[in-house]
């Protein structure tokens, strides 16, 4: 069987821990970790038809604003306008409801409508429910376009939140 391909950015933080915990629950053996960098290509996503992304809590267009750049910055350009036909994605990303409400995991939604855009299938999704939060590009038709994570506020909902959508995710991988 072919691995999932977890795809995250940055490193050395929430993003990259949550990504971690996602490899373990799932079994190691069945997914790739892939930190993403500069010298990440195109390519290397193509490889797999299974993959997971994992994005931070700023919107990942404004992600270059800042003096830092991650993976991020040089991955999506290269995500803009390309084809995922017959590949099945899910997205996991961070946010802090209470001092971002107003656009609480908006990397989520920024990063989903180009990979629909591409035919990639989309699972995941999750609803707002128990989540407080005043905006966000993350929700598509009421609902979250994968799974929010309040690492900031809610750090003990983490762990039920990623074993409850996995579950969700699992049939669609085939684990």
């Amino acid at each position: 069987m072919k691995k999932i391909g977890l795809f995250y950015a940055p490193a050395n933080g929430a993003t990259e821990r949550i990504a971690q915990m996602i490899s373990e629950k799932l079994g190691e053996e069945n997914v790739e970790m892939v930190l993403i960098t500069e010298s990440t290509e195109l390519k290397d996503i193509l490889e797999y038809k299974k993959l997971i992304f994992g994005v931070p809590t700023i919107k990942v267009d404004d992600l270059n604003e800042g003096d830092e750049k991650t993976g991020w910055d040089y991955l999506i350009p290269k995500l803009d306008h390309r084809r995922f036909d017959k590949t099945i994605g899910a997205i996991f990303g961070l946010g802090n409801s209470v001092d971002y409400p107003e656009n609480f995991v908006d990397s989520m939604g920024t990063l989903a409508r180009m990979l629909v855009a591409g035919s990639m299938k989309l699972v995941g999704k999750c609803s707002t429910e128990g989540y407080e939060f005043t905006n966000s590009a993350g929700v598509i038709n009421e609902t979250f376009v994968g799974l929010p994570i309040d690492e900031d506020n809610e750090a003990e909902k983490t762990d039920g939140r990623v074993d409850e959508w996995l579950e969700k995710i699992r049939s669609n991988f085939k684990l």
